[in-house]
C-alpha cells in the first residue's frame, strides 16, 4: 500500500468514507504490457465511466502539481493545505468571499490538458472534484460546491454562467436563458439531425485534440469511449484521418460555410488491396443552384474497370475487423490540377489572429491570377516556397455566408476577376504524390471557374 501514489491512497479512503467498496484505477486495472487486454479495457471505457457510481477528480493546480504531483488529493487530508476562504461578521450577517467557479477552477488545473481525462469529464455521470479551495460535485443537472447552496434549484433555473452553481456540462445548458454559453454535454440518443450530429462530434474532436498526451500513439485510444458512444447516437462508423497529425483540430472556422455538396466519391482500401464505397451526403443547407454552379467540376468518367474490381459491398463489410478499422489508405475518385504558390500573402484582417503560426496564401493559376487560398504553416512555407507546380485534388464544393459578416469581410480570391457567387468556392488538397499515392500538405479553396480553366483530369487518389 505504501508504494502507491497519495493520490490512490486518498481516493481508496474516499470510497472507503462513501460506503462504497470498488475503486477503478485505469494504471492499475488496465494491465500495461498485455496488448491484447489493454485494446478490451480501452473499448469499454464508455461503460466503465457511464456505469461508475462517482468519478474522483484530483484537480490540482500547475502550481500545485509540480510542487508534488503525488501529493494526493487536495485537501482531502489535514496535512494537505489548501486557500482559506475570507469570512467576516457585519452586524448578524456573516458574509463570506466566494471561491471561483468550477470551471474556472478546471482552466488552471493540469487534469483539464490531458487527452485521458476529457472521456471522465464526458462520460462520468457524477464527478466530485477535489480543489485547493473547496470540493465541487457535478451530475447532469447540477454543481454543488461548499460555498454555495443550490438544492432547491429546478434544472431550469436561471443560473449565471459567472456564479459557482454554473453547469456547462449539464444537457440543460443550452436550452436555459444563458443558452448563448452552449453545452458540453455528450448526447446519447439518436440524432434526428445530421447537422446537429456533424457539429457535436466535431466540437468534441476540437476540445479532445487541444489536449496534451504522454505517448503520442495513444491518440485514438484515449478517444475510443467518446467514440463508442457517438458511434451509436450517430448511428454511423468511423474511419480516422485527423489523427494522422500531431496536431489541434479546427472545424469550420477558416472558410464561413453553411452549405457542403459532395463532388467526389470516397472509399478504403485495406492492405489486401480490398475497397469500400463510403457513404457521404450533402450536409447543412438546402442544394439550390443556379446553371452555373451546376455545372460538373467532378470526374467526367467512371472508374476503371481494375479498380471497380477491388470494391466490396458495403452492406458486407464489418468496419470494426482489424482489415477495415484501420484500412491502408483513404481514397478518393476525383480530378486532380496543378496552381502556383509563389509565397504571396493574402490578409485576413482581424481574422487571420486565430493561427498564431499560420500563413494564409494566395494561390495563384499560370497567368498569375489569385484564384483561391490556402493555410500553412510558417515553418513549412519558409522550407518550400516560392515554387510553382503545386498538385491540388478536389474535395467538394463551399456556400458561403459573407454576406451575413461584418465588413470587411476576408478574401480568398481575386473578386474583380473571378465572380463572387454563393457556390463558386472549391474545397481542395493540396498533396504531393508518388503516382496514385499521395500524402496530405494543406486544405485551401480555389474559385470554381479558375479550377475548370485549370483543365483537371480525372484520377484515383490514395492518401497516406
Amino acid at each position: 500500500m505504501h508504494e502507491l501514489p497519495y493520490t490512490i491512497r486518498d481516493a481508496i479512503q474516499c470510497v472507503s468514507d462513501l460506503g462504497e467498496t470498488y475503486l477503478w484505477v485505469d494504471s492499475l486495472c488496465i494491465i500495461q504490457d498485455d496488448e491484447d487486454k489493454k485494446r478490451h479495457q480501452i473499448s469499454q471505457m464508455d461503460r466503465i465511466y457511464a456505469f461508475a457510481f462517482l468519478t474522483l477528480v484530483s484537480a490540482s493546480s500547475f502550481t500545485e502539481y509540480n510542487k508534488n504531483p503525488r501529493s494526493g488529493l487536495p485537501r482531502y487530508r489535514k496535512d494537505t493545505g489548501g486557500v482559506q476562504q475570507v469570512v467576516d461578521k457585519v452586524g448578524n450577517l456573516h458574509l463570506a468571499v466566494p471561491f471561483d467557479t468550477l470551471n474556472f477552477c478546471l482552466e488552471s488545473s493540469r487534469w483539464l490538458t490531458r487527452t485521458w481525462t476529457y472521456e471522465e469529464q464526458i462520460l462520468s455521470r457524477r464527478l466530485i472534484y477535489f480543489t485547493e479551495t473547496q470540493m465541487y460535485f457535478q451530475c447532469s443537472c447540477s454543481v454543488f460546491c461548499e460555498d454555495g447552496v443550490g438544492e432547491g434549484n429546478p434544472v431550469y433555473a436561471r443560473i449565471y454562467q459567472a456564479s459557482n452553481l454554473w453547469n456547462l456540462d449539464s444537457p440543460y445548458a443550452s436550452k436555459a436563458s444563458n443558452s448563448n454559453f452552449g453545452s458540453l454535454h455528450l448526447k446519447r440518443t439518436e440524432y434526428a439531425d445530421s447537422e446537429e450530429a456533424i457539429q457535436d462530434y466535431s466540437n468534441h474532436i476540437e476540445a479532445y485534440t487541444m489536449r496534451s498526451m504522454s505517448d503520442k500513439s495513444d491518440i485514438l485510444n484515449a478517444f475510443k469511449g467518446i467514440e463508442a458512444v457517438m458511434k451509436r447516437s450517430m448511428n454511423t462508423q468511423f474511419c480516422w484521418t485527423w489523427a494522422g497529425w500531431d496536431s489541434p483540430v479546427e472545424l469550420g472556422s477558416y472558410f464561413f460555410i453553411t452549405g457542403l455538396r459532395r463532388e467526389i466519391n470516397w472509399y478504403l482500401v485495406n492492405r489486401k488491396g480490398e475497397m469500400i464505397k463510403m457513404a457521404t451526403e450533402n450536409t447543412f443547407a438546402e442544394l439550390e443552384f443556379t446553371e452555373y454552379d451546376g455545372r460538373n467540376v467532378g470526374p467526367q468518367f467512371q472508374l476503371s474497370d481494375h479498380v471497380l474490381a477491388a470494391e466490396k459491398p458495403r452492406l458486407e463489410v464489418n468496419t470494426d475487423d482489424e482489415d477495415w478499422r484501420y484500412p491502408e489508405y483513404l481514397a478518393c475518385w476525383t480530378t486532380l490540377a496543378v496552381f502556383n504558390l509563389t509565397g504571396g500573402v493574402a490578409p485576413l484582417g482581424d481574422h487571420g489572429m486565430t493561427w498564431e503560426n499560420g500563413v494564409h496564401l494566395a494561390i495563384s493559376n499560370s497567368n498569375e491570377k489569385w484564384v483561391g487560398s490556402i493555410m500553412m504553416d510558417q515553418e513549412w512555407v519558409t522550407d518550400h516556397l516560392p515554387r510553382p507546380r503545386f498538385e491540388f485534388i478536389l474535395l467538394s464544393r463551399s456556400k458561403d455566408i459573407f454576406d451575413l459578416l461584418p465588413s470587411p469581410q476576408p478574401k480568398y480570391y481575386d473578386e474583380e476577376t473571378f465572380i463572387k457567387r454563393p457556390w463558386c468556392m472549391l474545397n481542395v488538397m493540396l498533396i504531393e504524390r508518388e503516382d496514385d499515392v499521395a500524402r496530405r500538405l494543406g486544405v485551401g479553396f480555389i474559385h470554381d471557374v479558375a479550377w475548370l480553366e485549370a483543365n483537371p483530369i480525372s484520377m484515383f487518389i490514395k492518401l497516406e
